[in-house]
């Protein structure tokens, strides 16, 4: 038996979206979720996940430990995610629904952060000869040139847009169109 991913400890998945709304509350515009329910020392009310090197945030239940991306995808759409869960803009942290999407592994690879040279940024480069910020995306095996910039923010602006339109078609990105209401 394969093992989901997001699950750390080696054991079935055994949590529905029925459990999981039954002690967790989120609310997809902020991306917080947060316990309906007092047990050990926590409080009901309290942010629900706590940090992990890999900077994801994990929460307990019923003795198991998950992601709590995971679990989100679970609570909104009702069945555990089929591929990984990518975080759009790259922000472990970030959980907000607008962020989220259900993703093959090669998908999940385009967030990859860049880990060299002082841009923070994936997607853009400063251009010396040109002094400005230069951005491109890969698709289709090409990479496509997305013009220059006068700031990294501008540039990474126009890398996500594409981003969005070219590796991501379709996506919601209103909590307004989510399935059931997660925040009550």
């Amino acid at each position: 038996m394969s093992v989901p991913i997001g699950l750390t400890k080696e054991r079935p998945l055994s949590l529905t979206a029925e459990r999981a709304r039954a002690v967790l509350s989120y609310d997809p515009t902020s991306g917080i979720a947060r316990w309906r329910v007092h047990s050990g020392s926590r409080g009901a009310g309290e942010t629900a996940g706590s940090s992990r090197p890999d900077g994801y945030l994990h929460v307990g239940i019923d003795y198991a430990d998950y992601r709590l991306h995971r679990v989100i995808w679970l609570m909104v759409t009702g069945s555990w995610p089929v591929g990984e869960v990518d975080h759009f803009n790259g922000d472990h942290a970030d959980n907000r629904w607008s962020n989220l999407r259900d993703v093959t592994s090669l998908q999940n690879k385009h967030n990859i952060e860049k880990r060299r040279g002082s841009n923070p940024y994936l997607g853009i480069t400063w251009h010396k000869e040109k002094g400005r910020w230069m951005a491109a995306i890969r698709h289709g095996g090409k990479k496509l040139f997305l013009g220059y910039h006068d700031s990294p923010e501008r540039a990474r602006d126009v890398y996500l847009e594409a981003k969005s339109r070219l590796h991501y078609p379709g996506r919601v990105t209103n909590p307004e169109l989510l399935p059931c209401n997660l925040s009550a």
